[in-house]
């Protein structure tokens, strides 16, 4: 009888938990606090999407102000195997972005957005677009990174400003 490796095991158990971590996570939101919470409220994340609106564009950007719209992205999602319904939002008081990575090759691609800023004139969500440091070691893995949100509602003309940042070895 062989001797299974130890290695093997490793491997195998690593493969498990790159798995479990690219599995998308989503977070209720409570319909009583979306009016007084200024901060981006996170609907999905992850690491794979389970659909890609854009072709082959590297970033995709999407405003949500209606509640046909957010349900049509909602049944993408499910269609693509995403299991978590998403919550719902009450549309006179938020809006929901959604900001896409198109497919990498690495393990070292994220996105995120991490708020927002509403001026006199205008409505800017800032987004936080990480790419790999080509120094450190990640693993050979297609990704998909993704994040929704839902922010309070702006009327104004909406920007998405993106800050791309190097991904550290950490």
């Amino acid at each position: 009888m062989k001797n299974t490796s130890p290695i093997f095991g490793l491997l195998f158990t690593a493969v498990l938990l790159i798995y479990a971590s690219a599995c998308s996570q989503s977070k209720n939101l409570q319909m009583e606090n979306q009016a007084e919470t200024p901060e981006p409220l996170s609907i999905a994340k992850g690491n794979y999407a389970p659909f890609q609106p854009g072709d082959d564009e590297a970033v995709f950007e999407l405003l949500i102000q209606s509640q046909d719209a957010y349900e049509s992205l909602a049944r993408e999602f499910e269609k693509g195997g995403f299991s978590d319904p998403f919550p719902e939002i009450d549309f006179s008081k938020r809006m929901v972005a959604a900001v896409w990575l198109g497919e990498s090759n690495s393990s070292g691609y994220n996105i995120e957005i991490t708020g927002f800023d509403e001026q006199e004139d205008r409505f800017q969500i800032w987004v936080r677009n990480e790419f790999p440091d080509p120094s450190c070691a990640y693993l050979t893995v297609i990704t998909t990174p993704f994040h929704i949100v839902s922010l309070p509602r702006s009327d104004k003309p909406v920007t998405f400003r993106f800050n791309r940042v190097m991904n550290s070895c950490n």
